[in-house]
Formats: C-alpha cells, sequence, structure tokens
C-alpha cells in the first residue's frame, strides 16, 4: 500500500514538472545552468536534476529520491527550515568517505514561489579546494605590497591591510569617499619609474601603467592594470622609499664624480693666479693711499672668498686625508658652540646647548666635525632675521648619539628640502651651494646620518646621528 501510494506521488509530481508552464520554464533554466542544480518539492522529493548534476554527483541525486533522506540531520533540519521560511540560503555540507579526502557541499537555496516548488544549487569541492580559496584571500589581505580593486566609477571594490593604513580607510565609508585616482595626480613624483621598476617576467598586462607618487613622507610606485577582470582595475602600490633614496645618492655621487673631475683640472690654475695676485696685493698695500683703503679690502675679501670656495670645492670633490682618532664629541660641540656665541650675540640671537652626558665618545676626525656644528650653527643665525633662538641638544640612544641643532628661522619649504644635499643648490644670495654637501659627505664618512625637518616660517631642525665608540 505504502509503495503504492510513493509511485502514485512521484507519477503527480512528474506530470506537474511536465504540464507546468513555469515547471517547464525552470526545467530549462536548470538545463542550460552550467552550476549542479536540482528542482525538488516541499517533501523533499527530487523532481528534475539537470546533465551538470549528473555528470558530477552520478546517480546520487537522481530524480525519484528524497532529498532529506540523502542529507545528514543538521543539512535537512537547514533545508526544512529553508521550505518553511521560503528565503533563500547557504549551507555547506561535509561528506567522510573512506580512503578519500573528505567532500564538500556547498548548497544554495533559491525558492521559486509557485506550486511549492524549490531549487538546490550544488556546488562541489574538497577541503583543499576551500582552504586555497581562503588562502587567497589571505594572501590578498597580508601581501607585502598594497592592493586594490577599483571598479568602472574608479570606486574601491575591495582594499588590503596595507592599502587601508596607507590611505586611511577606516570604514566603508572611507572607502567609497576615496578618488584614488586624483590622489595620484595630485602627488606625482617627476623620478623615471624605468630606473627602478621590477622585471615583469613573461606575463605583463597589456594595459600597464606605472606612476611614483610622494605621499605621507615617503615614495610608492603605483602600478595599475586596466581591466583585469571585466570593468575592474587592480592597483599595485609598492613601498620604494629606499629605492629612490638609493637613486638620489646615486645622482649625488655622479654630480660629485663630475666636480671632481673639474676640481682637479682648474684647482690649480685657479691657485697658482691667486698666490700671485694675493703677493702682489699685499706688496702695495703699503702704497696705498687711505681713500682706497676700501677698495683694498674688497679686493682682499674676494680673494678669500675665492679661495674658500676653491677649498671646499676640493672638499666635496676629494675629501683631504685626516686620521682617525677616539674623541668626544661633546667637546666638539661645546667649543663651536663657545666659538660661534660671540657672532650669536652680534645678531641678538640665544645660542645655548644642553646634553644628556659629558661623554659620548666616537671615531674620526674632530676638526672636520667642528667644521659641520660651526657650518650648521652659521646657517642658522643666516636663517634668523630678527631676535632668535638657537638650541642645541645632545642625546644617547643605545649605542648612538645624536645631535639637534634647531633653530626657529625662515625655515625651508618642502620642495627645497629635497635639494639640500645637492652640489651648487643655494637659497643664499652669496652662497655657493657647497656647505651642506661637504657637512653631510663629512658626517656620511664618520658613519653617520642627517635628517632635516623643517617648516616655513617656524624653523629647521637638524638631526645628526653617529655611531658611540663603546672602547
Amino acid at each position: 500500500m505504502r509503495l503504492s501510494k510513493r509511485i502514485d506521488q512521484q507519477e503527480t509530481d512528474q506530470n506537474l514538472l511536465n504540464n507546468g508552464n513555469e515547471l517547464s520554464i525552470a526545467k530549462t533554466i536548470l538545463h542550460h545552468m552550467k552550476e549542479s542544480a536540482i528542482l525538488f518539492n516541499q517533501k523533499g522529493n527530487i523532481l528534475f536534476v539537470n546533465s551538470t548534476t549528473k555528470h558530477e554527483f552520478a546517480d546520487y541525486w537522481a530524480q525519484g529520491r528524497n532529498l532529506f533522506q540523502l542529507m545528514d540531520t543538521k543539512s535537512t533540519a537547514w533545508l526544512r527550515s529553508c521550505v518553511n521560511i521560503k528565503k533563500e540560503s547557504e549551507y555547506l555540507l561535509k561528506i567522510q568517505r573512506d580512503g578519500k579526502e573528505d567532500l564538500l557541499i556547498e548548497f544554495s537555496f533559491v525558492p521559486l514561489h509557485f506550486q511549492d516548488i524549490f531549487m538546490l544549487i550544488l556546488k562541489k569541492g574538497t577541503a583543499f579546494d576551500y582552504a586555497e580559496q581562503e588562502t587567497i584571500a589571505h594572501v590578498f589581505d597580508k601581501s607585502v605590497h598594497g592592493l586594490i580593486i577599483t571598479n568602472k566609477f574608479h570606486k574601491i571594490v575591495k582594499a588590503n591591510r596595507f592599502a587601508e593604513k596607507l590611505f586611511q580607510l577606516h570604514s566603508q565609508q572611507d572607502k567609497d569617499s576615496f578618488d584614488l585616482v586624483k590622489l595620484i595626480d595630485q602627488h606625482v613624483h617627476s623620478i623615471n619609474t624605468k630606473r627602478f621598476k621590477q622585471q615583469q617576467g613573461m606575463y605583463r598586462p597589456e594595459r600597464l601603467s606605472i606612476s611614483v607618487i610622494a605621499f605621507n613622507d615617503g615614495y610608492y610606485e603605483v602600478s595599475r592594470a586596466e581591466s583585469i577582470y571585466q570593468d575592474y582595475d587592480l592597483y599595485v602600490i609598492r613601498d620604494v622609499t629606499g629605492i629612490v633614496s638609493i637613486l638620489n645618492q646615486v645622482d649625488r655621487n655622479d654630480t660629485l664624480k663630475v666636480v671632481g673631475q673639474l676640481a682637479a683640472g682648474i684647482a690649480h690654475e685657479i691657485r697658482n693666479p691667486m698666490t700671485s695676485l694675493k703677493g702682489f696685493i699685499q706688496l702695495l698695500e703699503a702704497a696705498l693711499k687711505n681713500e682706497h683703503s676700501m677698495y683694498f679690502n674688497v679686493i682682499t675679501s674676494e680673494l678669500q672668498r675665492i679661495e674658500s670656495i676653491m677649498t671646499e670645492f676640493l672638499m666635496l670633490a676629494k675629501p683631504k686625508d685626516s686620521k682617525t682618532i677616539r674623541f668626544n664629541l661633546y667637546d666638539i660641540i661645546h667649543d663651536s658652540v663657545e666659538l660661534m656665541k660671540p657672532q650669536a650675540v652680534m645678531h641678538d640671537i640665544e645660542l645655548n646647548m644642553l646634553s644628556s652626558s659629558e661623554n659620548a665618545f666616537i671615531k674620526g676626525d674632530p676638526n672636520r666635525l667642528k667644521q659641520v656644528v660651526i657650518n650648521l650653527i652659521k646657517n642658522g643665525i643666516e636663517a634668523i632675521e630678527e631676535k632668535g633662538i638657537i638650541q642645541i641638544n645632545i642625546e644617547q640612544h643605545q649605542e648612538q648619539v645624536v645631535v639637534l641643532i634647531r633653530d626657529n628661522g625662515c625655515g625651508i619649504s618642502e620642495d627645497k628640502l629635497g635639494k639640500l644635499n645637492e652640489p651648487f643648490y643655494t637659497t643664499k644670495e652669496h652662497g655657493t651651494g657647497l656647505g651642506l654637501p661637504v657637512s653631510f659627505k663629512i658626517i656620511e664618512e664618520h658613519g653617520g646620518y642627517v635628517d632635516v625637518k623643517s617648516t616655513e616660517g617656524e624653523g629647521t631642525e637638524f638631526s645628526l646621528t653617529f655611531p658611540l665608540d663603546a672602547d
């Protein structure tokens, strides 16, 4: 009796499927779907399976079988709940197989809203398949480079942690209002990207554009692969601050090389006539009358200026030999401050020195480092137009000593800060543009480095860092 009733029910279900126009449409849709799909009724009886289902699952989900009997308890409870509330839902089923990797089936429930017929879309995979997808998501999110995907309206669809932190994309609202194309245009840097671009290997997107932006005290290479998928673009943001710094150093070294070649060629030709001129001027000094003394002083001053320029010129090109000794940097700073105090007082400038310790021993040439400190103090004095302060602090941090020279002068604009180490670049009316490059070079020769911070109208701070000598 039960068997006869079951057969009658299956025949009724099949008649509904064959005769109903809406069901026929659903059947046609399933037939053309690439995904595995099943039509079933409220009691769980399978009414139709498409060819993909037969191919992927053989006869397991065969027409005439009952879904509630083919699924485990939890899956059945989920499916019954979906049937009752008639709302789209998803569920992941894990099936254990003897001697094989567990099978994972992702179910998507879709109510069709007619004659209590429902559709179940199946996606088969293994734990590795789903783990692979999760791995890809983690790789994207935790990549060492910034990754951003945008749509055809240039709106962010997805961004990883690097990009979110760099551009402060803390919320969805931040992402919706963020215009990456506009930011690139505003912060683009003029450096030639061909000098440091990575090799693309065998694969290179057809529509790839590369630019460098100066952003948040760093430099970033932004590569845009257009239409990486349909109308979506992929942006890869790479931190190239270190590379740009190296390239700038290479450029400076190239300039110094040219300077060295020039210096070697002209130093002899200039210094010989200068020696003769100075000698004859000194002979003429006794014969000069008082009304001509002003001209004599001007000539002598300009000759000294030429000699000073030549000295800096030669020092920049080829540093003079010096003996390396162990000395107390505190003493050098103190002596330089005392030497420059009279000049500071003449300009109504307060020159102060503060140190956390009177012992800061390093190795190098004390005379050349004194030249650096005097030059920086002199620059600070010239930068202060009226009454001001120059503060010098000496701080020790583990194995380093830091000298901070801070003034409250006119400051330096951001576009000029990056040029301070370029030979012959100067903002002074009578400057040579060699003082700071020479100072920076001396500091580098002592194993140190320089950091400059400045704000126009507020002042400038030079931070000199040297390695301490533990001996």
